[in-house]
């Protein structure tokens, strides 16, 4: 981190203890992304609360790489009104550390990998003006899709080599895709 953290207390007591887990936490941050270069927190004792039971609130406000931000503002849920504001400290820092991965899986294009996504067969032949074509499955079989089955009216798009998912189901002359995603279109 390029700049020392900011703790600041409103209505809390500062604790050894309290400090401490802040701390950790802000170092624990630190070995899930490198690209942190400030944090503030805050951590407050909603003083217009109405309730016999204390509300705190936790706010993470770091700042990445390039200047983006993440913040974070975490309080005291009625399920949790027990608990001390320690929780509610570590409860915020789950939710930044979450998402400063995603920011850096985001940067770094190293997003997870979704099976749903993947191509399953490519675009074989395409009959634009009769609106039909045929997909070849990954495992070698071709399967008949009509325009009406193009997700988002997307058939205009569609070229031989075109990526797609689909599903399908046996007509009478063999399978037919009833629903065709673009997943990657060929470059020209």
């Amino acid at each position: 981190m390029d700049v020392p953290p900011e703790i600041t207390y409103r209505g809390v007591e500062k604790t050894e203890i309290l400090d401490n887990l802040i701390r950790d936490k802000i170092a624990n941050l630190e070995k899930y992304s490198n690209r942190i270069n400030s944090c503030r927190i805050s951590v407050e004792l909603d003083q217009s609360s109405r309730t016999t039971s204390n509300i705190y609130r936790v706010r993470i406000d770091l700042t990445m790489a390039q200047g983006q931000e993440i913040p974070v503002v975490e309080k005291t849920r009625p399920d949790d009104e027990k608990l001390g504001v320690e929780a509610i400290v570590r409860r915020a820092f789950d939710v930044a550390k979450r998402r400063a991965i995603k920011k850096k899986e985001r940067q770094s294009k190293d997003v997870k990998f979704h099976p749903e996504q993947t191509v399953q067969g490519l675009v074989k032949k395409i009959f634009p003006d009769e609106g039909y074509g045929f997909i070849q499955a990954l495992d070698g079989q071709d399967i008949y899709f009509h325009e009406n089955s193009v997700s988002n009216n997307d058939f205009d798009r569609i070229i031989v080599g075109t990526g797609v998912t689909y599903s399908a189901e046996t007509g009478d002359k063999g399978l037919q895709a009833t629903i065709v995603h673009i997943r990657d279109k060929p470059s020209l």
